[in-house]
Parts: structure tokens; sequence; C-alpha cells
């Protein structure tokens, strides 16, 4: 369980540097909404994986 919890932090900080990354990115060209937009997508999955393997 430990394990899990390490990677669900790692996983976090990834989303966070990515979240950032994307901010970044939107305001240097308009032309990126749609990766960005694809970004919160998988960010949204990998969060919502992360919590129901964390309630089991």
């Amino acid at each position: 369980m430990k394990e899990l919890k390490k990677v669900i932090i790692i996983v976090s900080l990834i989303m966070i540097l990515a979240c950032v990354l994307m901010v970044y990115f939107g305001r240097l060209s308009s032309q990126n909404s749609y990766i960005g937009t694809l970004l919160m997508l998988i960010m949204a999955l990998v969060l919502g994986l992360s919590i129901k393997t964390t309630k089991e």
C-alpha cells in the first residue's frame, strides 16, 4: 500500500507540472488549446483511477 501511495503522489506531481506547462504553452499560442483539453481529459482519467484504487 505504501508503494501505491508513492505512485499516486508522483502522478499528482506530474499532473500539476502538466497543468503548469499547459497554461504556459496556452499563453504562447492559442492553437494548442485542443492539446490542453486532451491533457485535461487524460489528467482527469488518471485522477479518477488513482482515487478508485485508493478506495479499494
